[in-house]
């Protein structure tokens, strides 16, 4: 949990472990600041089971409050596993001429992988002078989806196009258990 309050929870499988608060920034205060929690687990036989990352990171400020790009950040490595996963959210904000969200997700495992920025179902979200919007999404690995997203309801509308008639061909059966990548991206202008 990212707003400072963890809950110990004792497990016999763990010898011993620790979290310890970090606070970095670099060359001066104001261009990158972080705030994080490091933590580390031990085996029941003194071996390093898990190290963890979780934090906060503000950009061209010192607090969260007024940054132009704030974050933030999970990562961890289980080493009994060998799973590694890196979570991310981010928000920009650059005197509300350019405003964005988004997400972004890592995952190593022995069976999968993927890298996702942004997902079909959560696009990451630019708006440019409240004139501009774009969403946007690139997925790589084993977490694409295999059915086309559904088609924009103004797209369908204008073009006399069925959602089921777009997709008739799209070999849904064929890609179910591949892994690849997948993009969309929409842009809208406001010209009013």
């Amino acid at each position: 949990n990212l707003n400072g309050s963890r809950e110990y929870k004792p497990s016999q499988n763990v010898k011993w472990g620790f979290w310890a608060g970090i606070g970095v920034y670099f060359v001066k205060p104001k261009l990158v600041q972080a705030e994080a929690q490091l933590g580390m687990k031990f085996g029941p036989y003194g071996g390093l089971s898990k190290v963890s990352l979780d934090g906060l990171v503000y950009f061209l400020s010192e607090k969260e409050d007024d940054s132009f790009i704030r974050g933030q950040l999970a990562m961890f490595y289980d080493f009994d596993n060998d799973i590694f996963r890196t979570d991310a959210d981010f928000i920009a904000d650059l005197h509300g001429k350019v405003k964005g969200k988004g997400k972004f997700s890592l995952f190593k495992g022995p069976e999968s992988w993927y890298f996702n920025l942004g997902t079909v179902k959560k696009q990451v979200h630019l708006t440019i002078m409240d004139k501009i919007d774009a969403y946007t999404y690139f997925m790589l690995g084993d977490s694409v989806p295999t059915y086309l997203p559904p088609l924009d309801p103004e797209i369908t509308n204008k073009f006399n196009v069925t959602q089921s008639g777009a997709t008739a061909t799209d070999n849904t059966e064929a890609f179910s258990n591949g892994t690849g990548f997948a993009f969309g991206a929409k842009l809208g202008v406001d010209l009013g």
